[in-house]
């Protein structure tokens, strides 16, 4: 698969996530599995500002697919503690 700026039209190779707490650490995730290794992925984080949960895991949608693409299983899933 492969994503492309919509001006340029050329190949998007590397994406920036300013701010990871959930939902950029699970976009990271998603997106890495997804186009590894034709798109790099990082995360930037400050340790000054806290991790604020915001409840994008308790979304049953989200949860199974996001989880099933990923691979991981439903029980492992359940039991992961972000914080």
């Amino acid at each position: 698969m492969t994503i492309t700026q919509s001006a340029s039209n050329a190949p998007i190779r590397k994406v920036l996530i300013v701010r990871g707490e959930t939902a950029g650490w699970s976009t990271a995730t998603y997106l890495n599995k997804a186009f590894d290794p034709q798109v790099k992925v990082t995360v930037v984080e400050t340790k000054v500002v806290p991790r604020i949960g915001v409840g994008e895991a308790t979304i049953p949608n989200l949860q199974s697919i996001f989880w099933n693409f990923l691979g991981v299983s439903k029980k492992l899933a359940t039991t992961i503690n972000y914080e």
